[in-house]
């Protein structure tokens, strides 16, 4: 379907591994591959279906409908990884929830999400939530 169309097709978003999306770009069954952080094995993993993509000449958007430490991990694959040229979606719909959540929630101006700078993933948890676990 994708060389059939003039548009770019999108996909992948419920594919769990690299050896998946290889199948998906070896039969050029999309011109953007969708792996979710969450669900696709983590930063590592994701980073090499990257760079698969990336050698077929594809573009990656992360897959993403995380609020909390899932986002600030899409959002770190994103500002690290060249192929990714486009956002699909960023939940801040609980905003709130998140602000209660960490010592430094994630930061959005003007429609821009701020990669966090800090250790890891750049997020910590409230002494509130941490004592939870």
């Amino acid at each position: 379907m994708a060389a059939a169309l003039d548009i770019p097709v999108a996909g992948g978003e419920q594919d769990h591994t690299r050896y998946d999306f290889q199948k998906l770009l070896a039969a050029e069954a999309v011109d953007i591959v969708q792996a979710d952080v969450t669900k696709a094995g983590g930063l590592s993993e994701c980073k090499r279906i990257a760079a698969l993509t990336d050698a077929c000449g594809k573009y990656y958007t992360p897959h993403d409908t995380s609020t909390a430490f899932g986002l600030a991990a899409c959002l770190h694959l994103v500002a690290s990884t060249p192929c990714c040229r486009y956002a699909q979606e960023y939940s801040i719909a609980s905003a709130r929830a998140r602000e209660a959540l960490f010592t430094e929630p994630l930061q959005v101006e003007h429609g821009w999400i701020t990669v966090p700078n800090r250790p890891g993933l750049g997020l910590e948890l409230s002494e509130r939530f941490a004592a939870l676990r």
